[in-house]
């Protein structure tokens, strides 16, 4: 359910802030994007979440566990 594809939106806490983008590339464990700056960063797949209401591939999921995406996103981004 939480496997991360390209065009997913991810986000990660980051030395005391966030890197968020879409997914450009994810391979051997690795997922790039351009964060929300316009930089291209790279990170491990295990430690994103992704946005359940900004990812494609999650729109076909129900309310439950699109609900628990979204608390995985809020964990993950201290919000």
């Amino acid at each position: 359910m939480n496997q991360i594809q390209e065009g997913d939106y991810v986000g990660t806490r980051y030395r005391g802030g966030t890197h968020q983008g879409y997914a450009a590339q994810v391979s051997d464990g690795k997922v790039v994007f351009k964060d929300q700056h316009g930089h291209t960063v790279t990170h491990n797949v295990s430690t994103l979440a992704k946005d359940p209401d900004k990812s494609p591939s999650t729109q076909d999921l129900d309310e439950t566990q699109k609900q628990q995406l979204r608390k995985a996103w809020k964990q993950e981004l201290g919000q």
